[in-house]
């Protein structure tokens, strides 16, 4: 039997569902719910019941709009774009938002790693935790990437996980816990409480964290980043954020005391 929590978690991933850019085991995942569950089946039917009046809609303008052109001579038409384009152009650059980029769960291989935007990233850290593509000696098992925003101000959540050797996990494990932020003269810390697992942070503040989750049983590190998130808007198992993460409703503001290694501003 389906449970809130499912429901949720599918409803929240129909739209990357019709959209095909789920990973295999996720839509497995999503689709196995759907035969059992009646609410997210109507929710699916629902959201595409939308997209085809919104296709419809947007037949009718075409038809629309090429009746109207057609009032008008080829050279008056002409001109006219052309000075519309030019002046959406030059709105677009100062105050469109900028790119969204959602690429929901990527299959990675080897010789095609995970690009969680590391060398592009704006946010309020500077991913210390996250390692370099180059520098993963483990087997990427999952990994998901949202940004979203304008230009000044984006928000994100980046989850990416992965498998080492026993070797390899422990020397991982030390990289973390010996991570220092010379301009700021702090550490990352080491916790056990925070979390369903332990875990190392460097930024737990505000509506920005930057933490790596340790699960010693698998060797798997969960390396994880928010940014501007509520708790209903995320993507991977909710029980991995901090404990106290949006508990007072969808925000993502917490009651901890401020922690972070990186400069302010």
């Amino acid at each position: 039997m389906s449970n809130y929590k499912d429901c949720s978690l599918v409803q929240n991933l129909l739209q990357l569902y019709k959209d095909d850019l789920l990973s295999q085991k996720s839509i497995d995942y999503v689709e196995k719910h759907l035969s059992e569950c009646d609410k997210c089946r109507k929710a699916l039917e629902e959201l595409e019941q939308t997209r085809l009046l919104e296709s419809e809609k947007e037949k009718t303008n075409d038809k629309l709009l090429k009746r109207a052109l057609r009032k008008w001579k080829y050279e008056l038409i002409g001109f006219v774009l052309g000075i519309i384009i030019v002046v959406i152009a030059i709105i677009s650059l100062m105050f469109v938002p900028t790119i969204i980029n959602i690429t929901g769960h990527v299959n990675v291989t080897a010789d095609s790693p995970a690009d969680y935007g590391k060398q592009k990233f704006k946010g309020f850290s500077e991913l210390l935790l996250f390692p370099e593509n180059v520098e993963i000696n483990g087997e990427i098992t999952d990994y998901y990437y949202h940004c979203e925003g304008e230009r000044i101000y984006q928000n994100y959540q980046i989850y990416l996980e992965v498998q080492y050797d026993a070797n390899a996990y422990e020397e991982e494990k030390d990289r973390l816990n010996s991570i220092y932020n010379d301009k700021t003269m702090r550490n990352s810390k080491y916790t056990e409480d925070e979390f369903i697992l332990p875990a190392v942070y460097t930024m737990l503040y505000a509506d920005a964290y930057e933490y790596a989750l340790l699960d010693d049983e698998n060797r798997s590190v969960m390396y994880i980043y928010l940014q501007g998130i509520n708790r209903n808007e995320i993507m991977f198992d909710k029980d991995y954020l901090p404990k106290s993460y949006g508990r007072s409703g969808n925000s993502y503001e917490t009651e901890r005391k401020p922690y972070s290694i990186y400069p302010e501003g």
